[in-house]
């Protein structure tokens, strides 16, 4: 261990110390006769605060823009009003009878495993992705009753 002067208050300081007890200098290094003795890196104050700040900034910011995308998802479907499109006249007559309690019947078209078969109507509906006119029919005992496009039904009768 060798004593040394310390650069900013002069006092005497072991080349093994990481700073001056006098004075609380750190030194970038300790020199004793012209070489290196003690090496210290100098240290940059805040550097590990802008570190823990820039990761923080960072969270709150993902948290603020997934926040704003997810309001503008619900806000979508809270305030815009649906367009409105209505059912083809077929599908009005055909509801218009579902709701007076008449019954409903139709048969079922060529593209259909079904064809020729006849099947009861529940209800009519105007699908919201396509916007197209659907009718939820019987079709099997897997599927008693599904939703089907209105152009593979014919003949649609209602009593």
């Amino acid at each position: 261990m060798a004593l040394i002067k310390c650069k900013e208050c002069g006092h005497e300081v072991s080349t093994e110390a990481q700073a001056c007890p006098h004075c609380g200098a750190v030194q970038k290094k300790w020199e004793s006769k012209g070489r290196r003795v003690s090496p210290f890196r100098e240290r940059t104050p805040g550097r590990g605060r802008l570190v823990a700040l820039l990761i923080v900034g960072g969270i709150i910011l993902l948290v603020i823009i997934g926040s704003q995308n997810s309001n503008k998802g619900s806000s979508r479907s809270t305030s815009s009003t649906p367009q409105k499109v209505g059912l083809t006249a077929q599908g009005k007559a055909v509801q218009e009878a579902l709701n007076e309690g008449k019954t409903c019947t139709a048969t079922w078209g060529e593209d259909s495993s079904k064809t020729g078969q006849n099947t009861r109507i529940y209800a009519v509906r105007v699908e919201p992705s396509e916007k197209k006119t659907q009718y939820q029919v019987d079709h099997s005992t897997d599927y008693p009753r599904i939703w089907v496009w209105d152009f593979r039904l014919k003949k649609i009768e209602c009593k």
